[in-house]
């Protein structure tokens, strides 16, 4: 592990900050994608170059695997077997052009229409979009 850093943000958070759960997705991401930039500038202004791999916790990471992997992987895991989706998604990896296509699409969604997407849970539905913002631009 060549850096480490702890921001005060949050997919919850950063929702709020731009607009709420039914405004933030649409009409914000360019504020967002700007807000997550500068605050990444200032605390890894001390880090060398892009990284090659980054490691994701978290409830949006966990709903990102899981969702990607009921739909590139459809029976693999039973999305109601809990434990058997955790099992799945450890060490589930994912490019950075994943993030930003899942981003893309559930952005151009209703935060009702997120809710019939596999994986993704009602809690998480409408900040999600936020929460894929902080990965992409980490």
């Amino acid at each position: 592990i060549e850096t480490v850093a702890s921001m005060p943000v949050g997919a919850g958070r950063l929702t709020e900050r731009f607009g709420g759960r039914e405004r933030a997705a649409e009409e914000r991401l360019s504020d967002m994608k700007a807000f997550m930039d500068g605050l990444l500038n200032k605390h890894l202004k001390h880090a060398h170059g892009a990284a090659d791999l980054l490691v994701a916790t978290g409830g949006t990471a966990t709903a990102l695997g899981v969702m990607d992997l009921l739909l590139r992987h459809p029976g693999r895991v039973d999305p109601e077997d809990k434990v058997a989706v955790s099992r799945a998604v450890r060490g589930y990896r994912l490019e950075r052009a994943d993030v930003k296509g899942w981003c893309k699409r559930l952005r151009e969604m209703s935060v009702k229409e997120r809710l019939g997407v596999p994986g993704l849970s009602r809690d998480r539905a409408a900040v999600i979009v936020a929460g894929l913002v902080i990965l992409h631009r980490a």
